[in-house]
């Protein structure tokens, strides 16, 4: 099983856990949206062959949606991630979370200013 996981820093967490619900949506919003497009971006990284794989990719967030997990329950998603000593790695999950890293980091930070700033 191979997933990538989208987490806030530590004192981002515990700022919005002390927000009400409806002042973390925003940060909620963002993180759901930054994991569905590492998911996007994932499966278009991915070798096409019978395409179960893309099929099989999925996004899990929290309950408080604060975390959101990108990845797949079939073990081959994993062989082509890190390889096997019989097969090189293609890699197709850390690549697309590096290419949208910044975006990711400035969506949350807009989203958690937003949420603190507000009265």
């Amino acid at each position: 099983m191979i997933r990538a996981r989208i987490v806030g820093m530590g004192h981002l967490s515990a700022t919005l856990r002390r927000l009400r619900a409806d002042r973390s949506a925003a940060v909620a919003d963002a993180v759901s949206a930054g994991a569905r497009d590492v998911h996007d971006a994932a499966v278009r990284n991915l070798p096409r062959r019978s395409g179960r794989l893309a099929r099989r990719v999925t996004v899990e967030t929290t309950p408080d949606g604060l975390a959101a997990t990108v990845g797949t329950e079939l073990d081959y998603g994993t062989f082509l991630e890190l390889g096997t000593r019989r097969m090189a790695a293609r890699p197709w999950l850390r690549p697309a979370f590096l290419v949208l890293r910044g975006r990711l980091r400035a969506r949350l930070a807009r989203a958690a200013a937003g949420a603190v700033g507000r009265g």
